[in-house]
């Protein structure tokens, strides 16, 4: 986990609680940098809410312009997790 990027979703005062404990999810998979790429499974299970809700905050945190959002192909069409990158800087 990067203590910085958990410092920073802290740091923001002026969330609603879902969309800042979905943040600090996000977080805590950040392993260096800004980047990480949970699953919307594993982030709704730590939250505590639906995979919808979880969607539905992602895209609330990137209209404020605290993520962005990139969609990542898996193999032979599949689908992989997204890679959201936290806009700490």
């Amino acid at each position: 986990m990067s203590h910085e990027a958990r410092h920073w979703a802290w740091s923001l005062a002026d969330l609603p609680t879902s969309a800042r404990l979905l943040l600090l999810a996000l977080a805590e998979h950040v392993r260096e940098g800004t980047t990480c790429f949970p699953g919307q499974a594993r982030l709704a299970t730590m939250c505590g809410i639906s995979e919808r809700q979880v969607r539905n905050l992602l895209r609330e945190l990137q209209v404020r312009g605290l993520i962005t959002v990139e969609h990542r192909a898996g193999q032979g069409g599949g689908r992989r997790s997204n890679l959201y990158r936290l806009a700490m800087g």
